[in-house]
């Protein structure tokens, strides 16, 4: 292996004297017509690299309309649609994955993680959940509260970390419960006694509360919206 290595270095290194030799001796024996031809040579490259990205450019933005073209003939096809979601859940439960999968029985729910662009995409699959596909919600509230007696917490869906704005996504009781004592870490000074309020400004401000004391509804994120469910503890729609 040694001797390999050694080999190749020796061949490299001739061929790089060699190099040297040869442009010292055109340089100096034809020095027109070599810088004619080095000109050339560095016009030629210039050009090749212009046209390499140029028609690289081009070929990617004709794959992108197929694609978005065929995207939305699926949409427009539900026996088509159906068949995508399907494999997209498949994809999503597969045993490659299975690392991926936060569990929070506890909580009555898992959280399936993915990375894009160095932040975490974090879908939440409750018992029966029916996820359609890893497709991000357009929407994103200006502000969201959730009160325990007390004491108010800020609540962020997305930060430069995470993601949790995927249609799909069902943000319940145990949602937020689990929200302040795991990301906000207050556990110590949390309350138990199922005095929960929930506050938030829409994309559309409206200002909207929810009284987890007296129901259990929830947020369904939707693609360009959402919408308030009455649910269950165990995410299970009543």
């Amino acid at each position: 292996m040694l001797f390999h290595y050694i080999n190749n270095f020796y061949n490299f290194f001739i061929g790089f004297s060699l190099g040297i030799l040869l442009n010292d001796f055109l340089n100096r024996k034809y020095p027109n017509e070599f810088k004619i031809f080095c000109e050339l040579l560095v016009e030629t490259f210039m050009n090749i690299s212009y046209n390499c990205i140029y028609y690289y450019s081009k070929c990617q933005i004709f794959f992108m309309n197929i694609k978005n073209n065929f995207n939305l003939f699926i949409e427009a096809n539900p026996t088509l649609l159906k068949i995508r979601n399907d494999i997209n859940k498949l994809n999503i439960y597969s045993n490659k994955y299975e690392k991926n999968i936060e569990y929070y029985n506890d909580y009555g729910f898992n959280i399936f993680n993915y990375v894009d662009n160095n932040i975490v995409n974090k879908l939440i699959f409750y018992k029966n959940s029916n996820h359609p596909t890893n497709e991000k919600s357009d929407i994103k509230f200006m502000l969201i509260e959730f009160k325990n007696g007390e004491n108010i917490y800020k609540i962020d869906l997305k930060t430069d970390t995470f993601n949790y704005y995927f249609v799909g996504n069902k943000f319940t009781k145990s949602f937020f419960i689990f929200y302040v004592k795991m990301y906000l870490n207050k556990k110590n000074e949390f309350s138990d006694d199922n005095n929960y309020t929930l506050k938030f400004i829409d994309h559309d401000v409206n200002k909207i509360e929810i009284d987890f004391t007296n129901n259990n509804e929830s947020i369904l994120l939707e693609k360009n919206g959402y919408k308030l469910i009455n649910d269950d503890d165990d995410g299970e729609k009543e």
